[in-house]
Parts: C-alpha cells; structure tokens; sequence
C-alpha cells in the first residue's frame, strides 16, 4: 500500500497540535495573572521613581538658587523655575498613582505641604539676595532649609519602604505564577515526548530516506561523488533516490572531463547530450576560451606582460578579464614604485618623529614622578618638623627665632605650591582626558559656585554672557576659566570692588573681514582691574613670571602658563591684552568640533 509523505506528515502534525492545544488553555489563566501582577509592579516602580524625581528637582532647584545668589544674573533662574516644575509635576502624578489607596493618600498629603514649604524657602532666599554679589540671604536660607529636606528625604524614605514591602508582594505572586507556568512546561515537555515517539516511528519510513538523501547531497557539494543510495520506499522518498543515482552519473561523467581540464589536458570531447544540456553547454564553451587564451596565460605566468589580448566578443568574459588584467598589472607596477618611494620617505619621518615624542613623554613621565615623591617628600617632612617646633619650642626661641621659623614654614609651603602647580602644567598633555561636548555656560557657573567665598570676600561682580558649546576637555575648560577668573579678583585696584565679564565672541578675530566658517569658537574674560603694560603680553604666559612682588600678590607664576597649554592641546590660541589701571581682556579661541574621543594633540 503506497502512503504518501504528506498523509504521513498530516497525521503527526494533527497529534501535536491536539497536544500542543491542551497544554496552551491551561497556561491562559496563569499569563492573565502574571500580565496583572506585572502591572501592579511596574505601576508600584513608576512611583517610586517619581518620589525619586521629587528629591533630585527640589536639590536642582536649590543648585539654580546659589547660583544665582552668586552671580546676580537672571537668566540663571530659568533652571530654577524649571526644577520648581518637575517638583510640583512629580507630587501631582504621585497623586494620581495613590488615587486608590487613603493611606498613601494621606502620606503624599504630608509630602506636598513639604515640599511647598521647601520651595517657599528657596523663593525667600532668591527675594532677599540684595544688589550686591556679597549678599548672604540666599545662603542663610539654603543652610535653614536642611531641616525641610531632611523632612522630605524622611517621608520619601517611609513611602517607599511601604512600597518596598508592596513589591516584596508582587514579586512573591510572580514567583507563584512562574511555579505553575513551570508546570505548563513540564506538561508540555510530556506533549513533546509523545511528539518524539510519533517522530521516531516516522523516521523509519521517511527520516531515514531523507537523511540518506541530503547525506549524499551534501557529499555532492563538497565534491565527493562516490556516496551509494538504494531505494528503500515506494513513495516520494524512493523517487528521489532514483534521480539521485541519475544525476550522480551525470555527474561523475562532468567531473571526469573537469578533472582533465584541472590537468590541462583540453583534448576531450565535451559534447552537449541536448540543447538543454547546460552543464554540457558550459563545459564545451569553457574548453573552447580555455584553449584560446592558453598562449596568453603561459606569457602572463612567465612576468611577460607585453603580450596582448584580444577578446573574441563582448561575452568574452575570460578575454575581457586577460585584457583588463595586464592593463591593470601594468599600472599597478608604476604606482607601487612611486608609492614605495613615497612610503619609504614618509617613514623615516614618522620614525623620527615618534622617537622624538617618545623621549619627551619619557622626559615628562620623569620630572613629574620627581616632582611628585622625590621633592614633595622633604617639604612635607620640612614643614612637619617646623610646626613641631613651633607647637614644643616656641618659648625657647626669641623673637628672630620664631621670625626664622615663621619664614622658613612659608617658604616650605610656596614650594609646595609651586611643585604642585608645576604638576598640573605637566599633566595638561599627559593626563588629559577624552574631548566631549561641552557647555561653556555651565562650566562657567560651576566655576562661579567654587570662587563662591572669594568673590564674597572681594565684593566682585561676575558676569557670564552667552559662552559657546565646543569639543573640549570639560575638567580642563573648567581649570582655564577658574584660572583666568581668579587673577581678576586677586589683580583688582585696591579699595575697588571688582567687575568680571565672561562673554562668548564671534568665530573670527575682531576687525577680521573674512567670514567666519561656524567651526571657530571664541570667548573672553575681562576685568577692570590693575591691567598691565602691553609689551607684556606674550611675557606672562611663560612659566614663572611674575609683573609684580611676591608681597604685593601670591602666586606661583604659572597659572597663565597652564591656560595657554590647555588652550595649544585644544588646537587653539590664548591672547591678552591690557592697560594700566583699567583692566585686562584674555580671548581664548579654539576649533570648535574634534574628532570623536580624541584630542588636539592626538
């Protein structure tokens, strides 16, 4: 009795999808309890994240408020305002979350009086902040409102424990779900042996017949054609192994006249068997350019490239290939011995190059771990000892005495100034970090938030104007502008409360007429303080100098010098100007976009 494969197929398929049903009906119950609890846990997080959001928007709002107490300029409550916002936006939605529980009702009641009364004290230190920068009121109100937050933290604290105990919960039922779905898969691990015993009972009748088939079809693609198959059914299967055994003889017969052509033997006889015989086809043409273009190929093999080829016609793929090839050789040859040459004088400047890099990296790496131990060391141990005395001895010195050792503990200490600001003009270079895109503006107002106490101490006035974005090195940007703003307070005319502007300028050079490419960035910091002649303009980036008396100002000297490497490693430029008594203006200019991750000096 002849049974087709798809009677046979259609009978196992029908067993497993019968099986394959049951299990899914009992596993629909147990999805629709696992989707509700899912939900009841993802909307139990969403409210803990918006407690989270509650705490960062009321310490981003504080942030804007200092700031703004510190500089006076209004544009930096838009972030405040902002920050109020997603505050109150946040205890809205945690409003509607609770809507159906009294109990977290009532918390995010006591959430939300505190967080008014919060942000009332915020709003109480930015009305009080008077004219000058040197007003405390917006200090005094942050430090009183610790209280509050700490008020708040608590709350949040205590609704996310109940929410913590809530998910502990949730998550148990998932688990209990997760056991039965393990059940599910047991039971449909019980379908799929049923499923195996049927395939199993199959494969007799056609597993067999297919594998010993593809067995063989594969030992024809990987080019063994000696493989044996005897029919073993009546059906489909036994239809295959019949024109297998046809077209391996048709191809032990093509393989034959192949492996004569790999020997190079083109005397056969590749005869089409019909004008359908494609394979037959193929091999009669190919024997035919073969033996064309074998005198070419011979010439091309010895290095003789002089020969040439004419294709017999446009389809002449292999005459076609034999032309463009020495054609292409020819020229190849000509452009390998000029790009040798070039390459081989290219080299030998890179070679010079990295050797020279490499000594001064190491010459660096060395002044900086001297700098680090070798001479750190003994100051540490000079002023360790000089206090000692100064704290057991102090009685037993006169009054010269106890001058000696009050300037021998100063000396110590502006050498480990000057050893450290040394460091830091080594490390512009070698311990720079990755470009990224950076805001000038919020450099700026963290630089402000850090010189809080001195300008406070000055009285100064600092203005930040629309600073550009740019590819930068943001701990770098932030040591130049901390740099350039902290010399104007110190260098201010005495008994004068000083004015500090940071503005962002054109992409070109003032009085430059050329127009300006979008990919330059330039900005300023000005001052009216003591100024300096204008013949020392180049003279102050160098390291250790010095325009006035160590008495009259402190300092090391090389705080401009690290401000014009950090602008070199920008690829950019630092300049100064200055007048006597009126002030000074640094314009730092810079390309405005790097290659991703990298740096201006690679």
């Amino acid at each position: 009795m002849r049974i087709s494969v798809r009677t046979k197929l259609f009978v196992a398929f029908g067993l497993a999808f019968a099986i394959m049903g049951t299990t899914a009906l009992i596993s629909l119950d147990n999805a629709a309890r696992l989707a509700e609890n899912a939900e009841r846990l993802t909307q139990s997080h969403e409210l803990v994240a918006k407690l989270h959001a509650v705490v960062l928007a009321l310490d981003a709002a504080e942030t804007s408020q200092r700031v703004f107490v510190a500089t006076g300029q209004a544009r930096f409550l838009e972030p405040y305002d902002e920050a109020v916002r997603t505050a109150l936006d946040s205890v809205a939605s945690l409003e509607k979350l609770t809507s159906g529980s009294s109990a977290h009702q009532v918390i995010i009641g006591v959430l939300e009086q505190q967080v008014h009364a919060r942000l009332d004290e915020l709003d109480t230190g930015i009305e009080s902040r008077g004219p000058a920068i040197g007003t405390s009121g917006g200090v005094a109100s942050t430090i009183a409102g610790g209280d509050t937050m700490t008020a708040i933290r608590g709350t949040v604290a205590a609704l996310q424990a109940t929410q913590d105990a809530l998910n502990d919960g949730l998550e148990a039922a998932l688990s209990r779900t997760g056991r039965a779905n393990a059940t599910v898969v047991v039971a449909m691990g019980v379908a799929a042996a049923l499923l195996f015993i049927v395939a199993y009972t199959l494969s007799r009748g056609i597993s067999n017949g297919v594998s010993a088939v593809a067995k063989a079809m594969r030992k024809i693609a990987e080019g063994d054609l000696s493989e044996e198959i005897r029919p073993t059914s009546s059906d489909e299967i036994g239809d295959m192994a019949v024109s297998y055994r046809e077209m391996q003889a048709y191809l032990l017969q093509a393989a034959d006249a192949a492996t004569q052509i790999g020997e190079g033997d083109l005397d056969i006889s590749a005869k089409p068997r019909s004008p359908r015989d494609t394979l037959g086809n193929a091999q009669a043409a190919m024997v035919h350019n073969l033996k064309q273009h074998a005198h070419a190929a011979e010439l091309m093999a010895s290095g003789d490239l002089s020969a040439e080829v004419v294709p017999l016609s446009d389809r002449d793929v292999l005459g076609n290939a034999f032309a463009h090839m020495i054609a292409k050789l020819r020229w190849m040859i000509a452009t390998l011995e000029d790009t040798a040459r070039e390459r081989a004088d290219a080299l030998a400047l890179a070679e010079m190059s990295a050797a020279a890099l490499h000594r001064s990296n190491a010459e660096l790496e060395q002044f900086a771990y001297i700098a680090s131990h070798d001479l750190q060391e003994p100051l540490r141990k000079i002023r360790s000892f000089a206090t000692r005395l100064e704290a057991t001895q102090a009685d037993a010195f006169d009054d010269a005495g106890r001058d000696y050792l009050a300037r021998m503990t100063n000396a110590a200490a502006r050498m480990q100034a000057l050893i450290e600001d040394l460091l830091a003009y080594a490390r512009v270079s070698s311990r720079g970090e990755a470009f990224q895109r950076v805001d000038l503006n919020r450099i700026a107002a963290e630089v402000i938030v850090d010189l809080e106490v001195a300008i406070e101490e000055a009285a100064a006035q600092v203005e930040i104007d629309d600073l550009p974005t740019a590819d930068a090195d943001p701990s770098q940007m932030r040591q130049l502008l901390q740099n350039l703003v902290s010399n104007a307070i110190k260098f201010r005319r005495p008994g004068e409360s000083p004015v500090v502007r940071i503005r962002g300028l054109d992409g070109v050079a003032d009085g430059d007429v050329r127009e300006d490419n979008g990919e330059t960035v330039r900005f300023a910091v000005e001052d009216d303080g003591i100024g300096f002649e204008p013949q020392y303009a180049d003279r102050i980036f160098s390291v250790f100098q010095r325009l006035h008396g160590r008495t009259a100002y402190e300092g090391t000297g090389i705080g401009l010098a690290i401000c014009m490497k950090i602008a070199q490693r920008h690829g950019g430029t630092i300049t100064a100007t200055g007048d006597p008594g009126r002030g000074a203006r640094f314009v730092i200019s810079m390309p405005k976009h790097h290659a991703e991750g990298g740096s201006a000096d690679g």
